[in-house]
């Protein structure tokens, strides 16, 4: 039994980017992580202990969001989806979408977005 567990829109601070000011100063990330497993256990059991939580999702995406630095949000969304794989043998897939709101560029642009799926053997390969 597959099922997709989503977490959208949560919102770090982060000092990512290719310009230096993206790093020195930071800026706002909006990030939506999709994972894909199979939760028969955890339905038949009824068991939190079986899936994974949204606290975990949360927890684990902050973590790289905003202790960490890259220069590209591709190299971002590409680590967080490898910490996912690696820390949950259960996970089938990972899709990871990280929006930057806010550019550094002297026009008007809504958002920059990054989307990413990645599997086990996109890691492990």
């Amino acid at each position: 039994m597959i099922a997709k567990v989503s977490l959208n829109d949560m919102l770090f601070y982060g000092f990512h980017g290719s310009m230096e000011v993206e790093r020195e100063l930071g800026q706002k990330f909006l990030v939506d992580i999709v994972l894909t497993f199979n939760v028969k256990d955890a339905v038949e059991s009824d068991s939190p202990n079986k899936t994974i939580s949204s606290y975990a999702i949360y927890q684990l995406t902050r973590e790289i969001v905003t202790e960490r630095k890259f220069s590209l949000i591709e190299t971002l969304a590409y680590n967080i989806g490898k910490a996912f794989i690696e820390k949950y043998p259960e996970l089938l897939q990972i899709l990871i979408r990280i929006k930057r709101p806010n550019l550094y560029l002297s026009g008007i642009v809504g958002s920059a977005e990054v989307e990413m799926e990645l599997g086990r053997e996109d890691i492990e390969g």
